[in-house]
């Protein structure tokens, strides 16, 4: 009796411990498409100077290179990605230029990078376009 108890607790925390999509890694739900939807300055959702990027494509891949495909002009550029150890800052790099972002929120459906600059704290939300 006692090795049967023994034995269903081991299949019930194996069955615990099993994979959910919260247990997918950080890198694997960010690569996709990612629709900019908004952007906020400090909260304020009224930010103007923002309007050309609106509708930009973010599209990451597996090899930590992405491309960034503007509304506006319909250019492409590229560049590299990567996750920093605690897997809430995403360094984005094109151009020359190293951007450090702090990952708000991330699901199947949603993704909120954060930066702080100087007109404060800029809150990018982008939506899934896959």
């Amino acid at each position: 009796m006692k090795n049967k108890t023994i034995n269903l607790l081991l299949v019930c925390l194996f069955i615990s411990s099993s994979c959910s999509f919260d247990d997918i890694s950080v890198e694997n739900k960010l690569v996709g498409k990612w629709k900019l939807d908004r952007i906020t300055i400090n909260g304020d959702e009224s930010y103007t100077e923002s309007v050309s990027m609106m509708g930009s494509t973010y599209c990451f891949f597996e090899d930590n290179t992405f491309d960034l495909i503007l509304t506006q002009s319909e250019d492409k550029l590229n560049g590299t990605w990567q996750l920093k150890k605690n897997s809430s800052k995403l360094v984005i790099a094109f151009s020359g230029v190293l951007n450090e972002y702090t990952i708000e929120r991330m699901n199947t459906y949603d993704l909120w990078l954060s930066l702080i600059n100087e007109d404060g704290i800029v809150m990018f939300k982008y939506k899934s376009s896959e």
